[in-house]
């Protein structure tokens, strides 16, 4: 259910990594009035593991190869 700007509380609604959130006055005033939301939210970074390089190239070549079984059975069927 979605909550009127009236019902919602400033103190419970400050959460800055939510959709919609409140930003003081003064905040806003001391930032010139410039209401781009980049300039009050928070943005969370998560961290990426990513595998080594030596086995995402191992990968890629046996997929490379995977491809390359197939160019060749398609060229024999032509």
């Amino acid at each position: 259910m979605l909550k009127r700007w009236k019902e919602r509380d400033p103190k419970i609604d400050a959460d800055r990594s939510r959709k919609a959130f409140f930003v003081l006055k003064d905040e806003i005033a001391a930032n010139g009035y410039d209401l781009s939301i980049n300039r009050y939210k928070e943005v969370e970074y998560e961290e990426i593991a990513y595998e080594p390089p030596k086995v995402i190239l191992q990968k890629l070549r046996l997929l490379e190869d995977e491809i390359k079984a197939d160019l060749d059975e398609l060229e024999k069927l032509l």
